[in-house]
């Protein structure tokens, strides 16, 4: 399963509208009219690259996305998110702040299995 892609125009579109932070814009070649073209507008404005491929390419960065046995439908426009967001230590001060609570900091370095934890 992959939490590090958008796909369809709805979602891609709302997701560049909202400043969720994207890394790559995936758009399947040859589809400019439509929603596609706002949501290219917004892309380039905001910077964001755009990488025009073949709907097989699509389909594959798709195979991965677990959608309960359904197939996919990215409807030609795919993009790639940071698989975590990263926060800094103000950000941890901030919110401890806020809820009236002192901050909670653990600091692990080489946790490769989970269950180690």
């Amino acid at each position: 399963m992959r939490d590090d892609i958008i796909y369809g125009r709805n979602n891609v579109a709302e997701a560049l509208k909202h400043g969720e932070q994207i890394d790559r814009l995936y758009v399947q070649r040859g589809i400019t009219g439509g929603s596609i073209g706002e949501i290219l507008l917004f892309a380039r404005q905001r910077k964001i690259i755009i990488k025009e491929v073949s709907k097989a390419k699509l389909d594959e960065m798709c195979q991965d996305i677990d959608a309960g046995g359904m197939q996919i439908n990215h409807q030609g426009v795919l993009a790639t998110v940071p698989a975590f967001s990263y926060g800094e230590i103000e950000d941890i001060f901030a919110l401890a702040n806020s809820r009236n609570e002192k901050p909670f900091i653990v600091i692990l370095d080489c946790i490769q299995d989970a269950q180690n934890l």
